[in-house]
């Protein structure tokens, strides 16, 4: 058996359970069956009931969870922190408390969020790839996330690399993860065209 591990896992929950939230917990409990410590840091999309602009504000970066995410790491030492779901309330700052305790980062690309403001790849039944390579100024225009304009403003997706200078600071959404997870290939592929650094040698599938 291998050394035990103990890692921190990420998650923030949506308002409507879905197979995210499934992975994140049966993941933990298969973990700890093996032998490995697992802390548990979560958000829920309750929470921004009514939040309006502070929510959206989260979305770039939570002041909250980096303090948390801190605190949660000086009081556990961690061997890895394993991200789900950031979106909205954890933010790309939870990979910077990370960084901060020096704690390896694997993300789970669960949907194509980094590329699609819907996750999805999809609008109205069939294969999207319009924003691919470019601001998503379709997706907006058409309410993708939400069927709401301004909630499409303000997903992940809108800081696409494309359009951002070189090494701006929001490049860490996952460029500095030490790993990521995908769950396959079309997923990594499609992933990569976007976020060049997303290679074959970078993904566990």
């Amino acid at each position: 058996m291998p050394h035990p591990q103990t890692v921190l896992s990420v998650h923030n929950f949506y308002r409507h359970p879905g197979g995210e939230d499934c992975v994140f917990a049966d993941e933990a409990v298969l973990l700890e069956q093996h032998g490995h410590t697992v802390v548990r840091y979560v958000e829920h999309n309750r929470r921004i009931a009514g939040a309006g602009i502070a929510a959206a504000g989260s979305a770039v970066w939570s002041n909250r969870s980096f303090r948390r995410l801190r605190s949660a790491l000086r009081a556990q030492a961690c061997d890895v922190a394993h991200f789900h779901n950031t979106f909205p309330l954890i933010s790309p700052a939870g990979y910077y408390a990370a960084s901060a305790a020096n704690v390896p980062v694997v993300q789970t690309l669960h949907n194509y969020r980094l590329i699609c403001p819907a996750g999805t790849l999809l609008r109205n039944g069939a294969v999207c790839e319009k924003c691919i390579g470019r601001a998503p100024l379709p997706a907006v225009v058409h309410g993708c996330y939400r069927v709401s304009r301004p909630a499409t403003a303000e997903t992940p997706a809108r800081r696409t690399p494309s359009i951002m200078p070189r090494n701006s600071w929001v490049r860490i959404n996952v460029s500095d993860c030490t790993r990521s997870c995908v769950i396959n290939i079309h997923r990594q592929q499609r992933c990569s065209t976007e976020w060049k650094w997303l290679h074959a040698a970078d993904c566990a599938t």
